[in-house]
C-alpha cells in the first residue's frame, strides 16, 4: 500500500502528493515568525489517519471548529494498492458513513465497522497462514502520533487515551502465530473477573459470620449442627402419632395466649394511667383572698368570689370526669380479669396437649421454633451457597492459570519456531543500528514470563534509557519491521513519523540518510514530519540526497496547513 494523495471536496487546503521512498512533511520558519511549531505538521498526518477510518471520538478532526472547517467537507485520501488506485472520502458531518470509490465503483457504507472490513479486505492483509488482526489494530505501530510521546516500542496510542497495550498487531509483523497468546490473555481476563467476584463474595461472607473465609467454613459446620437439631427436634414433635389430631389445637391455643398477654399488657398500662389520675387538687380561696387583701381592701373578697364560682365549675367537670374514669376502670379490670382467666385456662390446656403428644420440652413453642428453624436455615443456606461459589471460582482460577500456563508453553515453542525470522529481524536492527550509532550494541528478543503481560520484547541499543535514544530506539524498531524482506508479506509497505527525532544532529543525519539509502527507489514508503531548524547548514550538506526533492509539504505560521488559525473545541 501506497499514500499517493490527501487533499479534500471542495478544496480546503493545499494537496499534498505522496511518493514512493521518503516523503518528509516540513515545519519552516518565515517573516512572520521563527517558530515551526503549530503549522499543521501533525495534523496532516491526523487527516491521514481519518481518512484510514480512524475512531472520530479519537480524533483531533473532532475538535476542529466547524465555522473554521465545515463538517460538509469530505477529506480524501488516494492510497495504491496493487497498482489500482483506492479512494477513501470521509466527512465530519457523517464520519461513520465514509465513501470507498475503487474500480470506478462507489460505495456509500452505512457504518465504520463495514467499511473497515472492506478496506481491510483490498488491502489484502488476510494471510493465508496467519491470523490477521483488524485494520485499525494493524495501522496503529505503522501511524506514529507524536502524542504517544514514542516512549516504548509497543505504546504507539495517544498518552492521554488511556488504553492497554497491544502486542498483537507486533507479533503479526513479526510473523507469529499469536492464538496461544490470545488465548492465554483471554485466560487472565475471565481471572480477573472471577478474582473481583471472589473478593466481593469474601466480603459479604465476613460480613455474615463477622469471621474470616478461612474460618467459614467452620462457622457453616457448626451453624449446620444447629439447625439439624432444632429440625430433629420438629421432626420428633411431628412424629408423635398423635401430633396430627393436635397441630391445629397446639398452633391455635400459641396465638391465642400470644393475642391475650398482649392484650393484658396493654390494659394493665391503661389502669396504671387512670390510677394516676386525682381531680381533689383545689386552690385555697381563703388563701388567695388573703393574699390580695394585702394590697388593697376589699379586693381579696371580689377575688375569692369569682375563684370560687370558677372552683365550683371545676369541681363539675371533674366529677363528670371521674364518674366516666371509674367506670371505664371497672370495665378494663372486668376484661383483665376475664383474660387472665383465659390464659390460666388455655395454659393448661396447651400444657395437657404438650404432654399428650409426648414432647420432653424442648421445644419452647412450635410456632417460634419453625420459625428460628427457618432463619437459622435460611442463613446456612445463604453462607453454604457463598463459600460454594467461592470455592467453585478459587478451582476455576487454578484450572486457568493452568490453561494460561499451557497456551504460553505452546506460544513459546511458536516463538522457537520463528527463531529464523527473528534472527533476521535482530540482524536489520543491527545494520540499521551499525549505520545510525556506529556500532553494534544493540539486541532484540521476545520471551515469555510469569508476570501479568505475559510476553516481553527486549530491545536494547546503544545509550537507550534517556528521552531522545529511546525515540531512536522507536525508530529503528519500526523501520526494521519495514525493511526486513522476510517479514514484507505482513506488512503494509507504509510507515508514518510524526515529529519523532530528537536527538543529536549527527545521528538525525546519519538515520535520514539511512532512510534515504534504503526506503528511495523501492515500493515501501516512510512520511516524516520535520522542522526544518533540526537541521543545520552544515547538516543539510551531509545529506546523501537532496533534501528538497524529499519534501512533499511546507508549513509555516503564515502558510498553515489549513491556512487558518484556530483553537480547538
Amino acid at each position: 500500500m501506497i499514500i499517493r494523495k490527501l487533499y479534500s471536496e471542495p478544496t480546503a487546503f493545499e494537496p499534498i502528493i505522496f511518493n514512493n521512498g521518503l516523503n518528509i512533511i516540513v515545519g519552516d520558519k518565515d517573516e512572520s515568525s521563527n517558530k515551526t511549531n503549530g503549522v499543521g505538521k501533525s495534523l496532516s498526518i491526523e487527516f491521514i489517519n481519518f481518512s484510514l477510518l480512524q475512531d472520530f471520538n479519537k480524533s483531533r478532526i473532532k475538535l476542529i471548529p466547524k465555522e473554521k472547517f465545515s463538517t460538509d467537507t469530505f477529506i480524501c485520501l488516494d492510497i495504491e494498492i496493487s497498482g489500482k488506485i483506492l479512494t477513501v472520502k470521509r466527512s465530519k458531518k457523517s464520519p461513520d458513513s465514509p465513501i470507498i470509490c475503487f474500480d470506478s465503483i462507489e460505495k456509500v457504507f452505512g457504518n465504520i465497522t463495514d467499511a473497515r472490513s472492506y478496506l481491510k479486505n483490498k488491502l489484502n492483509i488476510n494471510n493465508n497462514f496467519l491470523k490477521s488482526p483488524s485494520l485499525r489494530r494493524l495501522l496503529a505501530p505503522l501511524i506514529r502520533d507524536e502524542k504517544s510521546e514514542f516512549k516504548n516500542i509497543l505504546d504507539c496510542f495517544d498518552t492521554s487515551i488511556k488504553s492497554s497495550r497491544d502486542l498483537i498487531p507486533h507479533f503479526y509483523m513479526l510473523g507469529i502465530d499469536y492464538s496461544c497468546y490470545e488465548n492465554a490473555k483471554k485466560f487472565q481476563k475471565e481471572i480477573d473477573t472471577d478474582s473481583t467476584t471472589k473478593n466481593k463474595i469474601k466480603r459479604d461472607v465476613e460480613l455474615l459470620t463477622s469471621k474470616t473465609i478461612a474460618d467459614a467454613t467452620s462457622e457453616l459446620n457448626d451453624l449446620k449442627v444447629k439447625v439439624d437439631e432444632i429440625k430433629k427436634e420438629i421432626d420428633e414433635f411431628e412424629n408423635v402419632s398423635a401430633f396430627e389430631a393436635f397441630e391445629d389445637s397446639i398452633l391455635s391455643l400459641e396465638e391465642s395466649l400470644e393475642k391475650d398477654r398482649t392484650r393484658t399488657t396493654i390494659i394493665k398500662r391503661e389502669i396504671k394511667n387512670i390510677k394516676l389520675f386525682d381531680g381533689d387538687n383545689y386552690i385555697d380561696s381563703d388563701e388567695v383572698s388573703f393574699l390580695f387583701n394585702s394590697f388593697k381592701d376589699g379586693l381579696g373578697d371580689i377575688v375569692r368570689k369569682d375563684l370560687k364560682q370558677v372552683i365550683s365549675f371545676k369541681k363539675t367537670i371533674d366529677s363528670f370526669q371521674k364518674s366516666l374514669l371509674e367506670s371505664k376502670l371497672v370495665e378494663l379490670e372486668s376484661e383483665l380479669s376475664k383474660l387472665k382467666e383465659s390464659i390460666r385456662i388455655n395454659d393448661s390446656k396447651y400444657k395437657e396437649l404438650i404432654e399428650k403428644t409426648g414432647n420432653k420440652g424442648k421445644l419452647r413453642t412450635l410456632k417460634n421454633s419453625i420459625q428460628i428453624y427457618n432463619e437459622m436455615f435460611e442463613q446456612h443456606s445463604k453462607l453454604a451457597a457463598f463459600i460454594h461459589k467461592f470455592e467453585e471460582l478459587e478451582q476455576g482460577i487454578k484450572d486457568k492459570k493452568r490453561q494460561i500456563s499451557s497456551s504460553m508453553n505452546l506460544f513459546e515453542d511458536e516463538l522457537k519456531s520463528n527463531e529464523p525470522q527473528l534472527n533476521k529481524f535482530e540482524e536489520t536492527i543491527l545494520k540499521i543500528h551499525q549505520f545510525v550509532m556506529g556500532n553494534a550494541k544493540c539486541s532484540f528478543k521476545i520471551k515469555t514470563t510469569e508476570k501479568k503481560s505475559l510476553v516481553e520484547f527486549l530491545m536494547r541499543i546503544h545509550d537507550d534509557g534517556s528521552r531522545s535514544i529511546n525515540r531512536e530506539k522507536i525508530f529503528i524498531y519500526d523501520l526494521a519491521l519495514l525493511l526486513t524482506r522476510e517479514l514484507k508479506d505482513n506488512h503494509l509497505g507504509f510507515l508514518i513519523h510524526d515529529n519523532i527525532f530528537d536527538v543529536d544532529q549527527d545521528t538525525l543525519v546519519r538515520s535520514l540518510n539511512y532512510l534515504h539509502e534504503n526506503v528511495d527507489g523501492t515500493n515501501l514508503q516512510y512520511i516524516l514530519t520535520l522542522n526544518r531548524d533540526k537541521l543545520s547548514t552544515l547538516d543539510f550538506q551531509h545529506l546523501s540526497f537532496d533534501f528538497h526533492e524529499a519534501q512533499v509539504a511546507s508549513f509555516t505560521k503564515a502558510k498553515r496547513f489549513l491556512g487558518i488559525h484556530y483553537q480547538e473545541d
